[in-house]
């Protein structure tokens, strides 16, 4: 399973994830490929996008998608109900994957919306997307984000896989204690995690804290990659 994420500075990893307020580090970082998403931050202090970021956001993908091409997918803006509650997620996603993949020149990554912690409002969005879409090359779990229930987590992965079973799919955020469960089930999937260990107030020189994320971010990666390798009994 294919690991998307942000390493600290100095550091390679193959497959980065960017967002509107990261997104210039596909100009500054060495990459396999990327995923530029749209970046759930927005909500923090709303319901919904901007007009005018969402025209930002085009312009950019197809900007971004002819420089990095082969190399980006774009994830269509979506409407998570797990950081912030918001009415007609569902229908609010599908609007804008309506908008966006008629978008030609994008590898879009349309993605799999559900009410919080609802496993049968996530097999409706996903039976509603594939009949707009159909089998698309890639689809992406967003309702799976925050929480930490493995349960549930896998329900999603489970419920995906069934849906789309030609597809890439990935998964916004998972836990590091789903992954054994889905590695099989999914395709990739990203986190930033291990950036919950970090303890830079109590490390008070730069180099010394650059140097301690980077060790926690190998020891991050190494970890996942036990993870993903291991068997279930």
């Amino acid at each position: 399973m294919r690991l998307y994420t942000e390493p600290p500075r100095g550091l390679y990893h193959p497959y980065l994830m960017v967002n509107p307020r990261t997104h210039r580090l596909l100009f500054k970082r060495e990459f396999e490929h990327a995923i530029l998403d749209a970046g759930v931050h927005i909500f923090h202090g709303a319901t919904d996008y901007r007009p005018s970021f969402l025209t930002w956001y085009e312009w950019r993908a197809q900007m971004y998608s002819e420089i990095f091409k082969g190399r980006l997918w774009v994830v269509i803006p979506d409407y998570p109900d797990d950081y912030k509650h918001i009415p007609g997620n569902v229908d609010k996603t599908l609007e804008n994957i309506k908008r966006f993949i008629k978008v030609p020149g994008i590898e879009w990554v349309p993605v799999l919306q559900a009410r919080y912690h609802d496993v049968f409002s996530f097999h409706e969005s996903c039976q509603r997307v594939k009949q707009l879409i159909g089998s698309y090359p890639r689809v992406a779990i967003g309702t799976v984000c925050k929480t930490q229930n493995v349960r549930f987590i896998e329900a999603c992965c489970r419920a995906a896989r069934a849906h789309f079973p030609a597809s890439w799919i990935h998964a916004f955020g998972i836990t590091l204690r789903a992954v054994p469960r889905v590695k099989d089930l999914l395709d990739s999937c990203d986190s930033m995690s291990f950036t919950i260990y970090q303890t830079e107030g109590s490390i008070r020189q730069k180099a010394t804290r650059q140097a301690h994320k980077r060790e926690l971010f190998k020891k991050w990666v190494a970890r996942f990659d036990e993870l993903s390798a291991a068997t279930l009994s």
